[in-house]
């Protein structure tokens, strides 16, 4: 997405037709800074600009814009394609949006489809032959969404389609002797039944692992997102949480596994409840292939202290070069979330 895209909208700021506009800049403003506070900036390995002329490369690894509030995860995928031996660039961050922010939280459908047109052309410039992305709405928005009306030189498949075509590729080298519960999203909307099941068979792979099914939830929709989550009230939303952990904890799981990650980032607070850890998949991979990056986010939300996280994070802020004030705000949003 372009530049000019990102501050369309500002809090307060209302179309021709007088309605409030959505808050495209604060939006991408957190986007783009989360990663900024939660890694140093030599461990953001990703791009977020395109190079006009970049080199081909085999595959390209796009992860999209909510993502990068969970740099951890796409640091691991990009660690298990690495141990693939794949040659790929991998890149995100507001200005390669899909274009879905603006056509399902903005209702512009205009404004989307000039946004997919133009992270379209970014991707496409790398001539890559497989195009992954690690976020199902990015997946959706290319299939079925705004992006879908352009003219599209490459398939857009999910990370866990390719790391399954390539399971016999994987070389595990730790075996992880641990039971797993698998967190599923139920519908085929944004192909969730088959990545579940994907999913399954991937953990299953790993040696020493047992993999179990946990109970899925029509009503947490396509992931465990805030926008999915305000069609439940409070008193639903928590019952499914008890009902989902209390059968983590009946069938004696260590591992509870999220498959996207903005369930890593909703429930990873809930290891709170009981004796077990809430990892991705994609993580769950790279560790048994010998990578490992913390999830910070988990560690400060289940902290809950912004003062501390403040203080530890400090380093960052100003290797960033990141409003203190600005900060604060942000990391209150995150951690209370």
């Amino acid at each position: 997405m372009d530049a000019n895209h990102t501050s369309e909208g500002d809090d307060g700021r209302r179309d021709a037709e007088g309605r409030r506009r959505f808050p495209y800049a604060a939006y991408f403003g957190e986007v783009n800074l989360a990663p900024q506070l939660l890694l140093a900036p030599e461990e953001i390995s990703w791009l977020s600009k395109i190079p006009a002329n970049p080199a081909p490369r085999e595959t390209v690894l796009y992860l999209g814009c909510q993502a990068l509030k969970t740099p951890h995860f796409c640091l691991e995928a990009m660690d298990v394609l690495t141990s693939l031996g794949t040659d790929f660039a991998a890149f995100g961050g507001s200005a390669v949006c899909c274009g879905s922010v603006h056509q399902f939280f903005g209702n512009d459908l205009d404004l989307a489809e000039r946004v997919s047109q133009s992270t379209t052309a970014k991707i496409a410039s790398f001539k890559a032959r497989n195009v992954l992305t690690i976020c199902p709405n990015c997946n959706y928005q290319y299939e079925k969404g705004a992006a879908s009306e352009g003219d599209v030189p490459f398939r857009m498949r999910h990370f866990y389609d390719f790391l399954h075509e390539r399971l016999a590729d994987l070389r595990f080298v730790a075996p992880l002797k641990k039971k797993i519960g698998l967190h599923r999203h139920a519908g085929s909307s944004h192909h969730q039944d088959e990545h579940g099941q994907k999913c399954f068979e991937i953990l299953s792979a790993i040696p020493g692992v047992t993999v179990v099914d946990l109970p899925a939830f029509d009503e947490l929709g396509v992931i465990c997102y805030g926008r999915a989550h305000r069609k439940l009230d409070d008193r639903r939303h928590a019952e499914i949480m008890d009902a989902l952990f209390s059968a983590a904890t009946a069938e004696g799981c260590d591992i509870v596994a999220t498959i996207y990650h903005a369930c890593q980032r909703e429930l990873c607070q809930e290891e709170r409840r009981g004796a077990f850890e809430v990892k991705s998949v994609v993580g769950l991979v790279a560790e048994a292939l010998g990578h490992r990056h913390e999830d910070k986010l988990k560690r400060l939300k289940k902290l809950g202290d912004v003062d501390a996280a403040m203080k530890e994070l400090a380093p960052n802020i100003a290797a960033h070069g990141i409003d203190p004030c600005v900060a604060r705000t942000l990391l209150s949003s995150l951690l209370n979330a």
